[in-house]
């Protein structure tokens, strides 16, 4: 069976430890991996437009190094994307042989922005479109463009686009895709939120759930680009082709597939893939 990749299965192919690819592409087997535009969208949001964001931070003439950079970010952002540069600016300085110093910061930049753009062609590239985003994510459509010549240029025009979430959110179909196109699947999810109780494996379908719930109360103007974050694994399992696994590594997609007849497989997370070691 032809396998539909979720964003926590997607993602760590791009990004994550060399050992957890391994595990992982060992997992999926050799066959083509697919897609959708939807889920290449939340890997640009969830991790991309992150880095994008602390290349920019590197910029500020009140910033001598990486470590400053840093600094400023941990003040500014939640654990995950704290995590996330912070792996990253360790493996890029090692991979260099930079150091957090105001010499090396400039070659951290140039450094920084092709990592950026080679992340940015293999998230459109390293899987198979199935072409089935009910969703018309208008922020899926945005293209990063960099010049060598002024990579920064490319990168702000891409990260503006990104962030004007009332303009995509105008030119996308997420309300129909919910409201719609799948309601009824919709409402069997809400229903049956209603007789779990909370726990390790229910949490996250329930709060799935509980944005769902909202939704279908207030219709279409609950829907915007930052609720669609928190509903994106039940808009992936809804959308996803009945004819293909679908993979997943969080614990909500257990239910969300199963209560569509939806085939699918957990991987372990990565700490737990790199702790049985």
């Amino acid at each position: 069976m032809e396998r539909f990749l979720d964003t926590s299965v997607a993602r760590p192919l791009l990004v994550a430890s060399r050992p957890y690819k391994k595990f992982l592409k060992s997992s999926l087997g050799l066959k083509p991996c697919y897609t959708s535009k939807y889920v290449r969208m939340e890997i640009s949001r969830s991790y991309l437009v992150n880095v994008i964001s602390f290349y920019f931070m590197l910029h500020l003439p009140s910033i001598d190094s990486y470590d400053d950079a840093i600094r400023l970010w941990s003040n500014r952002y939640k654990t995950s994307e704290l995590k996330a540069v912070l792996h990253l600016v360790a493996e890029l300085a090692a991979c260099h042989g930079l150091k957090s110093t105001t010499r090396d910061k400039a070659k951290f930049i140039e450094i920084l922005g092709s990592y950026i753009k080679r992340i940015d062609i293999k998230n459109r590239r390293s899987f198979v479109d199935p072409s089935n985003d009910s969703t018309h994510c208008a922020r899926a459509n945005i293209i990063l463009k960099i010049d060598a010549a002024r990579p920064s240029a490319g990168m702000k025009d891409f990260y503006d686009q990104f962030i004007d979430v009332e303009k995509c959110r105008s030119q996308c179909r997420i309300g129909n895709t919910i409201l719609e196109r799948h309601r009824s699947s919709v409402e069997a999810y809400v229903r049956y939120a209603e007789t779990l109780p909370p726990n390790e494996e229910t949490r996250g379908f329930l709060k799935v759930c509980e944005n769902l719930k909202e939704i279908l109360r207030r219709g279409a103007s609950a829907l915007s680009c930052k609720t669609c974050e928190k509903i994106g694994d039940a808009v992936i399992a809804l959308d996803a082709s009945r004819n293909m696994n679908l993979d997943h590594i969080d614990r909500s997609f257990d239910l969300l597939c199963c209560l569509i007849g939806q085939s699918h497989v957990r991987h372990p997370s990565e700490s737990a893939v790199m702790t049985s070691v």
